[in-house]
């Protein structure tokens, strides 16, 4: 992926998992996500990154209950952790709610699992943890 990409193997606070790939297309210059959950529940996303702040969204989708936009931010904090934050939205985007918030940590281990990471949030008041493959920039 010539460092251009981030693999995600995530566990829900609800046990739940699954996989997501966040990645650079040098052609269309944004990035995308694309994310599956054990279900088969699939989610993909995309936007750019902007004044210290990746920003990627769904496409709008129509459901029973309005007009489903998904729409995940992702930002530096001074102390080296990353702050993730999912909004959803039911109305095309006029108002958001806030789905999951966590701030994230990477940290580095002994050489034979030296890119593996470490995430800890929170996902509506209870912990999660989150393991990452990261490769460098974009």
């Amino acid at each position: 992926m010539s460092g251009c990409g981030i693999l995600e193997h995530w566990t829900s606070a609800r046990g739940g998992h699954g996989t997501s790939l966040n990645f650079y297309d040098r052609r269309t210059k944004t990035w995308s996500q694309a994310w599956i959950d054990e279900g088969g529940n699939a989610l993909h996303l995309s936007g750019t990154f902007a004044d210290g702040k990746m920003v990627l969204a769904s496409a709008p989708r129509k459901t029973d209950a309005g007009v489903d936009v998904q729409r995940i931010t992702w930002s530096k904090k001074p102390d080296a952790t990353v702050r993730q934050l999912w909004e959803s939205s039911s109305d095309g985007g006029r108002t958001w709610t806030v789905a999951f918030a966590a701030s994230m940590r990477h940290t580095v281990r002994r050489a034979s699992d030296a890119t593996r990471g470490d995430a800890e949030g929170t996902e509506k008041g209870v912990n999660r943890r989150n393991g990452a493959t990261e490769t460098n920039g974009g």
